[in-house]
């Protein structure tokens, strides 16, 4: 694709809709958008952007045919509509504001950003974890290089990669359990390079899917499943098992109904309460107090101490300002206590005076 017009037609495949119903949304007469698709007629600055916004590209591979080096290609673990095989991701927009400081937190302090060695599978990544990794699954992954973030703003989970890093950002929800599985859901995406599972791609269910099984198996390996006797198993025992692996009841449930497992009737109803019900009712390991701690944790807003560290530098080196250290801290500018680089003397105006005769 050697024109911007190839470009256009290339994204108008992959959106699926016509030439017309698309010069209709970004205000182009449809004779007008068919003789610039096809080299009669130049684009205009502010049609390239409309284009680019209907049909989810960006401006600058319009223009280049390359990847704007600083555009986020983001993957996000989508809702599900109950009874539906329709995926969303209802808060895309409103995140958008949020991936972009998380992006702008990074390429200010792009000279110390090291690259992650991702592991090539599952396999390879369950070999690089400790055994009982689910405790201190986050601080596990972090050791692999792959940086995880939590604000509460951020609606649902993605991943991505900005300058070869990789990143898992997370909704601070308070729900230990879903975060987990957000967590090997996004690494699932990131291992096996998926790019763009977003709405409008078209390939979002089977790679949403991949995501699932990738996060299934890794907290719930079949092989391990397969070893419990799920038809006499105690609920003691289920409820130490969901404190264990860190997964919901209902992530659970559903796991064993994949693997046609046979499950007394007593544990299907467990299974059907809530997560920390069951924990809180039945476990033997967990107490109150546990529970409490690992739900506070999950809400906690969290930037790698790397980055915040580099910040910090580079505000003493007078490189960048405090306003993305003090918006990743939550705390006002006018507070945030770091060193900063000493301010030049002013000259007086008897100094300008002589200085300039």
């Amino acid at each position: 694709m050697n024109t911007i017009g190839e470009r256009v037609r290339a994204a108008l495949e992959r959106d699926g809709r016509t030439q017309n119903e698309v010069a209709s949304e970004v205000g182009i007469a449809p004779d007008a958008f068919s003789r610039a698709i096809n080299g009669k007629r130049g684009f205009g600055a502010l049609e390239l952007a409309d284009i680019a916004r209907a049909l989810g590209v960006s401006v600058h591979w319009l223009i280049t045919g390359e990847r704007d080096p600083f555009e986020l290609v983001l993957s996000a673990r989508h809702e599900t509509k109950p009874g539906t095989f329709d995926r969303r991701v209802s808060g895309a927009v409103a995140d958008e504001s949020v991936l972009t400081n998380i992006a702008l937190a990074y390429h200010q302090c792009g000279d110390q950003i090291e690259s992650t060695s991702l592991p090539e599978s599952l396999a390879e990544l369950t070999e690089d974890l400790d055994g009982d990794f689910v405790p201190r699954f986050i601080e596990q992954i972090e050791t692999l290089g792959i940086d995880v973030i939590r604000v509460e703003q951020l609606s649902t989970a993605y991943s991505f990669q900005i300058d070869g890093r990789a990143v898992i950002a997370l909704n601070s929800s308070g729900n230990w359990f879903h975060q987990n599985w957000s967590v090997a859901h996004e690494l699932g995406h990131l291992i096996m390079k998926h790019e763009n599972v977003m709405p409008g791609n078209g390939d979002v269910g089977r790679l949403e899917a991949e995501a699932n099984r990738f996060a299934a198996e890794l907290l719930l390996p079949g092989s391990e499943m397969k070893l419990i006797d799920w038809a006499t198993i105690s609920k003691a025992e289920v409820a130490d098992f969901l404190w264990d692996r860190g997964v919901s009841a209902a992530a659970l449930s559903l796991r064993l109904q994949k693997l046609d497992l046979c499950i007394s009737d007593e544990i299907v109803e467990l299974l059907s309460q809530k997560t920390q019900g069951v924990i809180r009712r039945h476990s033997t390991e967990a107490s109150s107090a546990d529970i409490n701690a690992r739900m506070v944790g999950s809400t906690e807003r969290k930037f790698p101490s790397w980055l915040i560290g580099a910040h910090v530098s580079a505000i003493a080196a007078g490189k960048v300002g405090k306003a993305t250290l003090a918006w990743m801290l939550d705390v006002d500018v006018a507070g945030l206590d770091v060193e900063e680089p000493e301010s030049p003397d002013l000259l007086s105006a008897n100094d300008l005076i002589e200085l300039f005769g």
